[in-house]
């Protein structure tokens, strides 16, 4: 996490002139709010095709997604993971 924070504040100082947009996220980030982000991540294609199965129709998307919150996670990822 150092090394990262050092390459943010040389980022901010060489190419954003001083821009401290991002700092207060900078601070609070740790270990464990990478993970959840490349979580997140790693599921957007899948939810990106679910919208497209279900013709990208929020109402017909945001129903399929309730059903699938409502499954085991492990379930959930399957299903989520088998949507082409």
């Amino acid at each position: 996490m150092a090394q990262w924070r050092a390459e943010y504040e040389a980022l901010k100082r060489e190419r954003w002139g001083g821009f401290a947009g991002y700092d207060a996220l900078v601070a609070r980030a740790s270990n464990a709010s990478f993970g959840v982000q490349a979580a997140y991540n790693d599921l957007v294609p899948a939810f990106e095709r679910l919208f497209e199965r279900e013709g990208r129709d929020w109402r017909r998307f945001h129903a399929e997604v309730k059903r699938l919150a409502a499954l085991p996670k492990d379930q959930r990822r399957a299903t989520l993971e088998s949507i082409r």
